[in-house]
């Protein structure tokens, strides 16, 4: 049975509907999340490991192969204003959230799990690698 209240609407409250939802979704750039909160006139802090404040679960995006997933820095511009011999730094992006990372990831890429400990331990690796940066909630932290 159909409801006739539902056949009153016309053409242009349905599309505003619908654009209602889309517009939440639409204009935020794929880093957003990772922002925590920063203008981009400010100057991006990068903070030691240790000052990190990490949950015990956390989630990173690797490729088919099982490889981490990094970015240069320069793609994180919501952050601030990036210092010049900082843009290419490798940089991490260390997840609290598995919807948050799926959402980071694309298509070919999958979202693992792990201990937050497990950064701490793999560091000389991570470096060795050329991985010096890691991105937890709008904050940059050095590996160094």
């Amino acid at each position: 049975m159909v409801d006739e209240d539902n056949l009153d609407l016309d053409e242009d409250e349905l599309d505003q509907d619908f654009t209602d939802e889309d517009d939440a979704d639409s204009g935020l750039p794929m880093f957003a999340d990772l922002s925590g909160g920063h203008s981009i006139g400010d100057r991006l802090e990068i903070l030691p490991l240790d000052r990190a404040d990490l949950p015990l679960i956390c989630y990173i995006v690797v490729d088919r192969i099982a490889e981490i997933i990094t970015r240069p820095l320069k793609d994180f511009k919501d952050l601030g204003a990036i210092p010049p011999e900082e843009s290419l730094s490798k940089t991490i992006p260390i997840f609290d959230n598995h919807r948050v990372a799926r959402r980071f990831s694309h298509h070919n890429q999958r979202v693992i799990k792990f201990p937050s400990d497990l950064i701490h331990i793999t560091r000389p690796k991570l470096v060795q690698k050329g991985i010096t940066r890691i991105l937890f909630s709008g904050q940059v932290y050095t590996l160094n």
